[in-house]
């Protein structure tokens, strides 16, 4: 089974799941006066232990924000462990000494927290709910309150801030706009309160990343689409009225010589009486390569020189941040082969010196970092240790104009609980085999004759490593997944007998080789007599998506599929090759989901349209073993994709999403054909609220039937039904919690075994401390 199946239910909308429970009666009444108090329900006892000996607890502490008035200083961050919690830090003695604020339990269910600021009022920030934005505010960044913004005056709702600054007694905010169709534009707001904003005027295409304020002049700086070769390229935009208007600035000059695929603007700050930005760029070197620009009014942007040591340095994201004495030109390394080293570059007296961060923690993973603010007592930099598996927060000062650097003690996350997230499972014929994160790696837990499950056991000891999912047949089992890393993302995937002690990697080729390869298995099933893996691979940075299809009756033996159509296309200097299979720059394909069909095998996923949109697509396997690629109607869609492929004798029923014309949300969308993909008929299936969700369809006796959400707030997950695959009526399941008014609660995976709905379920407690899996039958 593949975790993929349930990704149609939003992150923040599972950790937000309430069920009920396992045992009657739901949660006791309040006592009678005078009465002896009654404990609370027993928390329910999970299924799945942790690594044994294991140092590691897998928990992340993330800070995002972080903002300074003198000595006080505030951080925001997550701390993502059994469930994720918002954080809400302060310090009274420039970072040294570090107290959690008291907040409401739904501020610590937000997500996303960003643009921390002072304001005249105190201190304000924005974050997502449940519903959509909202604002934090904080008298003296220790207590906390929020504020529903009103999205519809964002005008339109799909918009999102990258940066906002104050400006006198104004909030300014720049970022992007997304319609439902065509290229992002620029998006600049203002408000007189942080909750109620207003769209200034200024329009064109493109992204602000960021905004800095020189009086009542501000410059916001980003990007836009290129054109031919170039991608994207750099924009600046200039207000003259505290950010109530805004127009475009002539395109700073890179150079004859520094010839780019992508270049954008990360940061701005103020310097003096003018500013200096941070670029990042690809470039025909193939490296990502960090520039500075100085401008006076905000109009010419000029380029300055870098140290010669930066010369060549592979980068992810550079940003700015100035202390009044020097600034600091930070550059997230794109490669970390030597001590995952994050390099500062420091301005003093109009030069730029290299300087390096200390690495004092070592293990995996890259440092990057995430903010810096200047305090009375110095510099500091926060920054963040990323693995594909958990993220660790650091806090270095300088009190020397960046010169030199010490690190700082920061507190431990509280909930220090070790994660054990079993997120897929298979029936094996010894019963159950789960697979998942248990202390921070990939882990397999392997079931008992009893029904119970060992302790977990790690499938690599490398924090860069995770699991997609898991699959069986009678001969043994397949568990793929990803290892990410700052160039690439390949297919990590294991194989083993049954009862085996420890797995082998698996040697298939899932992509080419070289930066910024990356490839991804959405399913793997076992048909007839072989193995079947479906997924997509790009070897230009999630650009050049191709359809990925591997088959073979060993695991040891894929190869991969091959198209019967194939065209080539001119850009004018560069050919592509594009198939039913291959794509280029602006058609990419990938696939999600395959099974047997009436007449050969059939595979579903997504294909980038003309209009440079992802379109609902399926692929056939004629008698030459060759795939033919088919688009999916469109009738009531503007886009849309499908994820999920249900054969029953001739009836062919796929899950995926489109959204509605007129429309900016994605909804849940299937087809359904009945004479074997002849024809099809489309619905759109509307949840009672926009977030909620269905997962993969099954077919029983009676129909089909399905698990998800409603979407509504605290709600519980149900069961889909339908009886033609087109219309769908949700009932409740069984509860789950033992305690709903301190518990949360979803569904992992699960599968349909005759009429017998097997889920595999997760109980956590409110405040991230307990956390339970089992594995629950339920009878249709």
């Amino acid at each position: 089974m593949s975790l993929r199946r349930l990704v149609l239910i939003p992150l923040c909308l599972l950790l937000a799941l309430s069920g009920c429970s396992l045992l009657p009666g739901g949660r006791e009444p309040d006592p009678p006066q005078g009465s002896e108090p009654t404990a609370p329900p027993a928390f329910p006892v999970s299924q799945f232990a942790p690594i044994p000996q294991q140092r590691t607890t897998g928990v992340d502490d993330v800070i995002t924000e972080a903002a300074a008035d003198g000595n006080f200083v505030v951080a925001l961050g997550t701390v993502d462990g059994v469930r994720s919690t918002a954080t809400f830090r302060w310090s009274e003695d420039g970072g040294r000494a570090w107290q959690e604020a008291d907040v409401a339990p739904e501020l610590r269910d937000l997500v996303n927290l960003s643009h921390l600021i002072r304001t005249p009022n105190g201190w304000w920030a924005m974050a997502n709910g449940h519903d959509g934005y909202v604002a934090l505010t904080s008298p003296d960044g220790k207590a906390w309150t929020m504020t529903k913004i009103d999205e519809k005056k964002l005008n339109p709702v799909r918009a999102w801030f990258n940066e906002v600054v104050m400006v006198g007694t104004t909030y300014v905010a720049g970022g992007t706009i997304s319609p439902t169709t065509g290229d992002n534009e620029v998006g600049f707001w203002t408000s007189s309160n942080g909750v109620d904003w207003q769209r200034a005027s200024g329009r064109g295409q493109g992204e602000i990343n960021a905004v800095a304020a020189q009086g009542s002049t501000l410059v916001g700086v980003g990007s836009r689409k290129g054109s031919g070769d170039e991608l994207t390229m750099p924009t600046a935009w200039r207000s003259d009225d505290g950010g109530s208007s805004w127009t475009e600035q002539p395109r700073p000059e890179i150079g004859a010589t520094d010839a780019q695929f992508y270049s954008y603007f990360t940061g701005v700050q103020t310097v003096g009486k003018g500013f200096v930005a941070s670029m990042s760029a690809f470039d025909t070197r193939g490296d990502y390569r960090p520039y500075s620009y100085v401008s006076r009014d905000g109009r010419t942007w000029v380029k300055e020189s870098l140290p010669k040591a930066m010369d060549g340095t592979k980068i992810d994201d550079v940003s700015l941040a100035a202390d009044g004495k020097a600034t600091l030109f930070v550059v997230n390394p794109r490669i970390a082969k030597t001590g995952d080293q994050v390099r500062i570059v420091r301005r003093s007296g109009g030069k730029w010196q290299t300087i390096t961060l200390p690495t004092d923690l070592g293990g995996t993973g890259e440092w990057y970092v995430n903010d810096l603010v200047e305090t009375d007592a110095g510099v500091l930099v926060f920054a963040n240790r990323n693995t594909a598996n958990t993220n660790t927060a650091s806090i270095w000062r300088s009190t020397d104009e960046a010169a030199t650097f010490a690190k700082e003690d920061y507190p431990a996350a509280e909930a220090d609980v070790a994660v054990v997230q079993p997120t897929s499972f298979a029936r094996t014929r010894d019963g159950y085999v789960a697979v998942g994160n248990a202390n921070g790696l990939p882990a397999i837990w392997r079931g008992k004759p009893d029904g119970s499950f060992g302790s977990a056991t790690a499938l690599s000891d490398n924090l860069d490593d995770t699991v997609g999912g898991v699959a069986a047949n009678e001969r043994g089992l397949v568990v793929w997944g990803q290892q990410r890393t700052l160039v690439n993302d390949q297919v990590k995937a294991w194989h083993g007998a049954h009862g085996s002690t420890s797995l082998q990697p698996i040697n298939a080729t899932f992509q080419t080789g070289g930066d910024y390869a990356r490839s991804w298995i959405a399913d793997a099933r076992f048909i007839g007599d072989q193995w079947w893996m479906v997924g997509e691979t790009s070897a230009n940075a999630g650009r050049n998506n191709s359809a990925l299809v591997l088959s073979g009756t060993s695991v040891g033996s894929l190869h991969r599929g091959e198209s019967n159509k194939i065209t080539h296309r001119s850009t004018g200097e560069y050919d592509y090759e594009l198939s039913d299979l291959s794509g280029d720059d602006d058609h990419g394909r990938g696939m999600s989901d395959i099974a047997q069909g009436p007449n050969g095998m059939v595979a579903v996923g997504w294909i980038d349209n003309e209009a440079g949109d992802n379109s609902p697509a399926y692929w056939t396997q004629g008698t030459d073993k060759k795939w033919s690629l088919k688009e999916l109607p469109m009738t009531d869609i503007v886009t849309g994709g499908a994820t999920d492929l249900l054969v029953k004798d001739d009836k062919l029923i796929i899950r995926g999403y489109g959204t509605p014309r007129g429309s900016d949300r994605p909804e849940i969308y299937f087809w359904v054909s009945s004479d074997g993909g002849k024809t099809w008929q489309g619905n759109l299936v509307r949840t009672p609220d926009p977030q909620g969700g269905i997962s993969t369809p099954y077919a029983t006796d009676n129909g089909f039937v399905a698990v998800g959400t409603t979407g509504e707030e605290k709600a519980e997950p149900v069961l889909w039904e339908s009886t033609d695959g087109l219309e769908w009526k949700h009932r409740a399941l069984p509860p789950l919690r033992t305690d709903p008014a301190n518990q949360e609660a979803g569904v992992a995976d699960y599968f349909v075994e005759g009429n017998t709905l097997i889920m595999l379920t997760w109980v956590h407690s409110s405040d991230g401390k307990q956390s339970a899996s089992r594995i629950v039958e339920h009878q249709l």
